[in-house]
């Protein structure tokens, strides 16, 4: 949340108490914040549940990472070396993803004390790390399994039994790491938690779904599987993968603070990754290559470490309000060159390539470019801040009214409701320090009487009652 206090002779403090909507943010989750929570009508949760952790040692973490940033540095030139070339090498989702999963697990797990979402994401990465060396040995001992980049034909067990053992112990590796993926992250986000005890038969559905699915995968290499248990674990476990989804959204629809801004972020990486997956889906399909799957395997671990650590965590509206914007003038400037290069290229009897169409489109869009901007910005800013000021209005309107003003207590009144206005919050409150106090001396969205004064010591600030989140202004180093 954007705190912003007003300079003079007092020194004043500002403290801001959303009410149902209260922020409860420690002072490194407040570390790069830039904006305040979207406002809701809609009850939410405002009690911040610890997280989950795991007694697993960090070096674990740390030991996992590097293995697998070994693997991406060494296996691409191997394979290379082994007759693909390095485009071939580095394609495919493990080798890159194994890296940056383990990593950003191993980070997590750093700063946030054995985090399970760090866990999550460092087992994920070992489990891609696994698949990956499995897949880069059948390619070199055999050449036509694994990814079947170099053969076609199946071996036997008679003609490669080691291979096909390798395969059988570790060749399961992928499915606990898509589980992990797409069923236990979706339901944990962000705290490691379940939404509640009523989830738990979903989770182990989940479990149930993973472990019959791997099994599957173990068995189908040394014995003949019937077709059906194939195709109903497939089942079992890509509707495990939609209903973990359910949790997510509900905890989204009853959250606040700043659990709501680090769903946000989740959220923002899944909008991005399921376009770009299904992307890569249909380029495999149609035999362009599946580049575009690699970038989901990218995006939304590093979202959800943003959401995680809380770094900069209420830049989220920030970055939606711009995505918004972006896509929508890129969607606009398309469709005009597609109505009037392409659809009356089409009607007309012009010869194509015609330089007047493409001179008119660009005429349209230099025309209306400026309105449909404002019109987009206007609507962003509706959809990420709701009917309250944006921060830059909140600041804007700040130092206007307050640089009109020659009385002191009308100036702090001012500040107080531009700062309710500007957050969202339910009240704000100036408090100013004088002889060893700090005393409340102007408010807004007051109900009952002012608050008693609070006394300090030292630099610091100190504790104020009925306040979520509260900022110093220094002046010349003194509150």
């Amino acid at each position: 949340m954007t705190q912003s206090g007003i300079r003079s002779s007092t020194q004043p403090v500002t403290a801001v108490t959303p009410s149902t909507e209260a922020l409860h943010l420690s002072a490194d989750e407040r570390r790069g914040a830039d904006d305040a929570p979207v406002s809701s009508t809609q009850p939410v949760s405002t009690v911040e549940r610890s997280a989950a952790t795991l007694p697993l040692p960090g070096w674990l973490a740390t030991a996992l990472a590097v293995v697998a940033v070994g693997t991406l540095v060494v296996l691409p030139f191997a394979l290379a070396a082994g007759g693909l070339n390095l485009t071939e090498a580095v394609d495919g989702y493990y080798v890159q993803s194994a890296a940056l999963f383990a990593v950003l697990g191993a980070v997590i797990v750093a700063k946030r004390r054995g985090h399970v979402i760090g866990w999550v994401l460092v087992a994920i990465g070992a489990l891609n790390t696994i698949t990956e060396l499995v897949d880069v040995y059948l390619l070199f001992t055999i050449g036509n399994i694994g990814r079947g980049v170099s053969g076609t034909v199946t071996p036997t067990f008679d003609e490669f039994p080691v291979q096909l053992t390798v395969l059988a112990v570790f060749g399961w590796a992928w499915v606990p790491s898509l589980g992990a993926l797409a069923i236990a992250l979706p339901m944990l986000v962000p705290d490691g938690r379940l939404l509640s005890s009523r989830w738990q038969p979903l989770a182990i559905l989940g479990v149930a779904a993973t472990v019959l699915l791997t099994a599957v995968v173990v068995l189908v290499e040394v014995v003949d599987i019937p077709t059906l248990v194939e195709v109903s674990a497939g089942i079992l476990m890509g509707l495990a993968m939609l209903a973990s989804l359910v949790p997510l959204v509900l905890r989204f629809a009853r959250s606040g603070g700043a659990e709501r801004q680090q769903l946000k972020w989740v959220f923002y990486g899944l909008a991005f990754s399921i376009p770009l997956l299904a992307l890569g889906v249909l380029g495999y399909y149609f035999g362009i290559g599946g580049y575009f799957s690699i970038a989901p395997f990218v995006i939304l671990p590093t979202t959800i470490t943003i959401a995680v650590l809380r770094y900069r965590l209420y830049d989220i509206d920030l970055v939606i309000n711009k995505t918004v914007v972006f896509v929508v003038l890129a969607a606009f400037i398309t469709g005009v060159y597609a109505v009037i290069v392409v659809g009356l290229g089409q009607l007309l009897p012009i010869g194509e390539g015609n330089l007047g169409l493409a001179i008119a489109a660009t005429a349209v869009v230099a025309v209306a470019f400026e309105p449909v901007r404002a019109r987009v910005q206007h609507w962003a800013n509706r959809l990420v801040y709701g009917r309250r000021a944006t921060p830059y209005e909140a600041l804007a309107a700040m130092t206007a009214r307050l640089g009109d003003s020659t009385d002191p207590g009308a100036a702090l009144a001012e500040a107080a409701r531009l700062l309710a206005e500007g957050t969202g919050a339910a009240q704000a409150v100036i408090w100013v320090a004088q002889e060893g106090l700090l005393v409340p001396r102007a408010s807004t969205g007051q109900a009952g009487p002012d608050p008693e004064p609070v006394a300090r010591s030292g630099p610091e600030l100190p504790a104020l009652p009925e306040t979520d989140l509260a900022q110093a202004v220094r002046y010349e180093g003194q509150l």
